[in-house]
């Protein structure tokens, strides 16, 4: 992977959200979060990047440049009659077009490039650039991060599950490209990093951890704000992952008294289902 050069610019490295792509992001947010959206999402945080003078190139996009078809075998003047059959035959059985696909000289499988972008655009804020003069990403208003944090629960839900064992290298270090996101681009924002973390150890089967961290994100997160919910539903299921069905009744209970109102019914729908986990 490089980054490609780009027009020098004291811009370079500064994040400033195009209206298609908030669009776009908004978009990926509440839709479906299969292959199709981490797919997205990569190209996503891509051309945020390349907004910024950050244009990346991954080795294989660049192993087969796109061509036509190709260019018959000339046939010298004077030629034997048998070697003017041979090229004949040569440039009638040619392929109709060369593929523009990596994929007959770069051995990595579809699954493994992903893992390779997804590793590289989560850890972009604390990459070194020796093609490029000193600069920092400037995320002022968050955009970058939040897209980010997208792709990271896309990589766990979505990405992680596919890679096998034969991708256990690419699969190590996606894991601890994930870790290493928590640490770097979230050490101001303690309540998302707490998030983060709890999705991320759950995913490594660190349940008791992961109750730990999500219950962390919650209690630093206010009863008015947009994902206070979303942080309380995270809560209730590590519990009854961890502890049991009944274990979370105290839970729900407490959230009803501590919640706005106009979550009761939510609160009440999570009891219920709750008490059908507990039947035979």
């Amino acid at each position: 992977m490089a980054f490609s050069e780009t027009r020098e610019d004291r811009n370079r490295g500064v994040v400033e959200p195009r209206p298609d792509l908030v669009r776009e992001y908004k978009r990926l947010l509440v839709g479906k979060w299969d292959e199709s959206a981490l797919n997205d999402a990569l190209a996503l945080v891509r051309s945020i990047l390349q907004d910024a003078r950050l244009a990346l190139k991954f080795r294989w996009e660049s192993l087969h440049p796109t061509r036509g078809r190709r260019t018959p075998y000339p046939i010298p003047p004077g030629a034997p009659e048998y070697l003017t059959e041979f090229m004949d035959s040569l440039n009638s059985s040619l392929a109709p077009e060369l593929p523009t696909s990596a994929s007959m000289d770069d051995p990595a499988t579809k699954v493994q490039r992903q893992a390779t972008m997804a590793t590289v655009l989560l850890t972009v804020q604390s990459l070194k650039y020796p093609n490029l003069p000193p600069f920092k990403i400037v995320d002022e208003t968050g955009f970058l991060r939040d897209v980010q944090a997208l792709l990271f629960n896309l990589c766990v839900l979505v990405l992680l599950p596919k890679l096998g064992a034969q991708d256990r290298n690419e699969a190590l270090l996606l894991r601890n490209a994930l870790h290493m996101h928590t640490v770097v681009v979230w050490d101001d924002e303690p309540t998302e990093q707490a998030q983060l973390r709890s999705v991320l150890l759950a995913s490594n089967g660190h349940q008791k951890e992961a109750l730990a961290w999500a219950w962390r994100a919650l209690e630093t997160t206010p009863p008015s704000a947009h994902d206070y919910m979303t942080k309380a539903q995270a809560v209730w299921m590590r519990i009854v992952d961890t502890q049991g069905p009944r274990a979370a009744i105290p839970f729900l209970l407490s959230l009803s008294r501590s919640a706005p109102p106009e979550y009761l019914p939510e609160i009440m729908e999570m009891a219920e289902q709750t008490w059908s986990f507990e039947e035979p």
